[in-house]
């Protein structure tokens, strides 16, 4: 129990103090399990589709994006068309799963578990949306975003991570490294290209 004061006073009076219920449960607390890391590459598409195939889908096209920096644009002409991906994850664990959707017009997305517990249909409307589900992964199939009939939707910054909670998009550690990686052969080659090209002139002015 909590003691709190309701007001000011010099000398104890009963009537001056409320007491209070500590609560006292930390079960849901202490089964919450947070993961955090993504489990999926190249999430936000700024590898191309690398990691992703495409379900039957017609036109699956990369776009730049003024909120997500990158997102795909899906065109559907009929059921079951779409993306999906392998997440890199382990058989029997529990996983949380997120996407941000929007479409042309209003339609249904399948964000599909396959093998798995939590999948759920996505009531996809003209503006971002983030969607988000949970359930335990069995050891076959894939991640998938399909469209339940024609039209046109768009997929940003799609997370897989471990345990119950989904956290904020972050990208797998691979894609960081990738990252630094190319950006380092970038500098390279524009070092050596600097190099070639104060060598012709050199070459050019000894003439």
């Amino acid at each position: 129990e909590i003691l709190t004061a309701t007001q000011d006073s010099t000398t104890f009076n009963e009537a001056h103090w409320l007491k209070r219920v500590r609560y006292t449960d930390d079960t849901a607390v202490n089964e919450l399990e947070i993961g955090g890391r993504n489990l999926i590459r190249n999430s936000n598409f700024r590898f191309g589709l690398s990691y992703w195939n495409n379900n039957e889908a017609p036109s699956v096209i990369v776009e730049s994006d003024p909120i997500y920096i990158n997102h795909v644009k899906v065109v559907a002409t009929g059921l079951g068309q779409g993306l999906y991906t392998y997440p890199l994850r382990t058989a029997w664990k529990k996983y949380s799963f997120s996407v941000y959707l929007k479409a042309d017009s209003p339609m249904t997305v399948h964000f599909s578990h396959e093998y798995g517990d939590g999948s759920i249909y996505c009531n996809v409307t003209t503006e971002w949306q983030r969607f988000t589900s949970t359930g335990i992964w069995r050891g076959a199939g894939a991640l998938c975003l399909y469209a339940q009939g024609a039209g046109t939707f768009y997929i940003a910054n799609v997370q897989y991570e471990e345990g119950d909670k989904a956290t904020d998009w972050t990208p797998a550690p691979e894609d960081v490294e990738a990252e630094i990686d190319s950006a380092k052969q970038e500098a390279l080659t524009a070092a050596s290209d600097a190099q070639s090209t104060a060598d012709s002139l050199k070459n050019f002015t000894d003439v």
